[in-house]
């Protein structure tokens, strides 16, 4: 807007301003509504913090008295925890338990013989197993140290395999399971096997085991007579009463190499409770040496 000029007066008229400052004055209740208007927000999203944590804090409380109480948790314990752990649950009953560990359990392991520091793992497929899992390394070939790497980071917590440094020029390569017990043996399959016999890991036995047909031309006897009562034969098993004793003979002999193990089924049947032991065969009988009666004193004779 241009400034007005009036006749007689030697200043002009800034109409701007003048307009500006009326404006101004004019706003001064509507800038105090925003001004309060903003202090009720401000306010609001304080008092709605202040409810959240009073809300919370009624909740933590209730929680102190309820079923939630961490007053309420039990805790096991126990003397040796490296050998055993205890876990309780909130029902749990307070007592105290004994236990006699006979035995503790510890992972299945294979350890190769020593091998050569610059000892080279071929090319294969090779399987691994712990308990009802497997486990299946495609390994490209290369160093023991990688071997062992692979293995410990593709098993997924199922082996792991370790590089030792026996000598200053060999090492061994040391492989486990990481669960314990004897149902987590570690068996191996594919191009392991051919590597755990190379290596040193493995070392192949001789199955000698011998199969024959039982009848009573291959029962014979063994240090005493063979009574045929005490004795019986059917479907390929051989039934001995107490006492009885036979010999099996076979027909080719095995060789028997150190460290073998005789592996053979049997069963044993309990002797009912009223089980009387057969009376001793009739024999010849050595009769008393009898006496004399004198004045009612009896003398018997001193068996000689």
């Amino acid at each position: 807007m241009s400034d007005i000029s009036i006749p007689g007066v030697t200043s002009r008229i800034d109409s701007g301003k003048i307009i500006d400052a009326t404006m101004k004055l004019e706003r001064i209740p509507l800038t105090r509504l925003e001004d309060q208007a903003q202090t009720y927000k401000e306010e609001k999203v304080i008092w709605q913090d202040v409810n959240r944590k009073i809300s919370k804090l009624q909740e933590s409380a209730k929680k102190l008295f309820g079923f939630q109480s961490p007053f309420g948790e039990k805790i096991g314990t126990s003397s040796d925890e490296t050998l055993v752990t205890a876990t309780v649950s909130r029902e749990a009953m307070e007592d105290s338990r004994s236990l006699q560990i006979i035995k503790t359990a510890k992972p299945d392991r294979f350890l190769t013989a020593s091998l050569d520091k610059n000892y080279t793992v071929p090319k294969g497929t090779y399987g691994f197993s712990a308990g009802d899992k497997e486990f299946t390394l495609t390994f490209a070939g290369g160093k023991l140290a990688d071997f062992a790497r692979q293995i410990s980071e593709k098993s997924k917590g199922l082996l792991k395999a370790t590089v030792i440094d026996d000598t200053k020029d060999s090492r061994v390569l040391l492989l486990e399971t990481i669960k314990t017990g004897s149902a987590n043996r570690l068996s191996l399959s594919g191009d392991s096997l051919e590597f755990g016999i190379a290596s040193g890991m493995l070392e192949t036995v001789s199955d000698a085991s011998r199969t024959f047909a039982l009848s009573r031309e291959t029962v014979v006897p063994w240090t005493k007579p063979l009574n045929e009562t005490d004795v019986a034969i059917a479907e390929n098993s051989l039934l001995l009463q107490p006492g009885a004793e036979v010999s099996l003979p076979l027909e080719k002999i095995l060789s028997v190499p150190a460290g073998a193990v005789l592996s053979m089924e049997f069963a044993i049947t309990n002797l009912p409770d009223g089980y009387a032991a057969p009376k001793p065969p009739p024999g010849p009988a050595i009769p008393e040496a009898g006496g004399i009666n004198f004045q009612d004193i009896e003398i018997r004779n001193s068996p000689s």
